[in-house]
């Protein structure tokens, strides 16, 4: 007798959503931004002139999006004025 209730021996399968997928649905301009945004954080310290270059690249990624993506938008922005000001 099972503690979990699969007394007949039944096997389940769990499918995932990206199972089905080719992977073509897992980019978009949404995560693209984020990676660039959370890449750009990694090099700020080491290479503050590339990280900016990645910011700019935030910003023009978050302005086709639209509007709803401020956050990374202002981070952006605001990590562009402190590493120039440090340059």
């Amino acid at each position: 007798m099972s503690d979990y209730g699969n007394e007949g021996g039944e096997e389940f399968e769990c499918e995932w959503p990206s199972d089905n997928d080719n992977d073509q649905d897992m980019g978009g301009p949404e995560i693209e931004m984020q990676n660039t945004f959370y890449t750009a954080e990694d090099a700020k310290r080491g290479r503050p002139a590339e990280a900016i270059e990645m910011y700019e690249t935030v910003i023009m990624l978050s302005e086709s999006i639209g509007e709803e993506e401020v956050k990374y938008r202002f981070d952006s922005l605001k990590n562009i004025v402190v590493l120039s000001a440090q340059l």
